[in-house]
C-alpha cells in the first residue's frame, strides 16, 4: 500500500505539471509567434521482478514501473496560421522543408528508413537583446524606436544578414519587404542600404536541430550555435503585412486541461483510500 501511495503521489505531481504546461499554452494562444509545449513522461522507479523456485536460485523476469514523472516539455514547432494585418512592419515566415527522402507530417516529424525519428528544420528571424546576444524568434510584429531601428515587441533589435541592427532611412510606411527579406523603398523601388552602402536584408536562419533551442520567453529562443542563413534553394517566403499566430489548438488544450484535472483528482482519491486502509490495518487489524 505504501508503494501505491508513492505511485499515486508521483502521478499527481506529473498531472500537475501537465496542467501547468497546458494552462500556459492557453494563456499564450494569442501571443504572436508562440510555440506550444507538450509534456513527456518517463518511468521514475523500476523494481526488478524475480522468479524464485528455491532459496538458491532466482531468475530475472523483468521489471515493474512504480512511478512516473514529467521528464521534459519540448516545443511543438509546427507552422502557426498567418493573419493578415496590412502593417508594413508586420512580417511572417512560411517554410516548407525540401527533402526528397523524407515526408514530414503536420507536427514536423518523419520516419527515416532505419526507423528513427527525424524532425523538420525550421527558420527564424535573428534579433539582438539588450546584452548584445543573438536570439531567434518567429514573432514578427515590429515597430521603430526613436533612433529609427526596427525592434521586436520584446525590445530586441532586428538584425540584417550582416548581423547588424537595421536602421531605416525612410518612413516605415514606405518600406516594402520582398519574399526573400530584402528591404526596398516603395516609392522608388530601390533597395534600402546600410551605413556601408550594402543592400539591407532580414537575417533569417535555418535551424536543423530545433530541439537544441532553449526557450527564453517573449517568443525568443536561445541558440546553441550560430546557425546558417537560409540559402537560395530553401523554400522560405517572407510575408509582409502578416503575422504568424501561435500554433496552440485551444479546443484540444482545453480538453487536455480538464483531463489533467480529473486525473489529479482521481489519484487524490486513491491516496485517501489507501490512507484509510493503512489506518484500519494499524488501528483495527493490529488489535485482533
Amino acid at each position: 500500500m505504501v508503494r501505491g501511495i508513492d505511485a499515486a503521489i508521483s502521478s499527481m505531481m506529473m498531472t500537475q505539471r501537465r496542467h501547468a504546461i497546458t494552462a500556459n499554452n492557453i494563456a499564450n494562444a494569442n501571443t504572436i509567434g508562440f510555440k506550444a509545449e507538450h509534456m513527456v513522461a518517463k518511468a521514475a522507479v523500476l523494481a526488478p521482478l524475480m522468479r524464485t523456485e528455491t532459496s538458491e536460485s532466482a531468475e530475472d523476469i523483468g521489471a515493474m514501473h512504480l512511478a512516473a514523472i514529467a521528464d521534459e516539455a519540448p516545443a511543438w514547432f509546427a507552422q502557426g496560421d498567418l493573419e493578415e494585418t496590412g502593417a508594413p512592419l508586420d512580417v511572417a515566415l512560411a517554410y516548407r522543408p525540401q527533402d526528397a527522402e523524407l515526408t514530414y507530417d503536420a507536427s514536423g516529424k518523419a520516419v527515416r528508413p532505419d526507423g528513427t525519428i527525424a524532425y523538420a528544420p525550421e527558420v527564424f528571424f535573428v534579433v539582438q537583446n539588450a546584452d548584445g546576444q543573438e536570439r531567434y524568434t518567429r514573432q514578427g510584429q515590429w515597430t521603430v524606436d526613436g533612433a529609427g531601428r526596427i525592434v521586436a515587441s520584446s525590445g530586441a533589435l532586428v538584425l540584417d544578414v550582416n548581423r547588424q541592427p537595421i536602421t531605416l532611412s525612410v518612413s516605415p510606411s514606405d518600406v516594402r519587404i520582398t519574399e526573400r527579406g530584402a528591404l526596398v523603398d516603395a516609392r522608388t523601388s530601390q533597395p534600402l542600404v546600410d551605413g556601408g552602402g550594402l543592400p539591407v536584408r532580414l537575417a533569417v536562419v535555418r535551424v536543423d536541430d530545433v530541439h537544441a533551442l532553449v526557450r527564453e520567453g517573449q517568443a525568443l529562443w536561445v541558440p546553441q550555435a550560430q546557425d546558417p542563413l537560409i540559402a537560395d534553394e530553401d523554400a522560405v517566403t517572407v510575408w509582409q503585412g502578416s503575422v504568424e499566430r501561435s500554433n496552440v489548438d485551444v479546443g484540444r488544450a482545453s480538453v487536455d486541461l480538464m483531463t489533467a484535472q480529473r486525473a489529479y483528482e482521481a489519484n487524490q482519491r486513491v491516496v485517501q483510500w489507501l490512507d484509510r486502509t493503512l489506518e484500519k490495518a494499524v488501528n483495527e487489524v493490529g488489535r485482533v
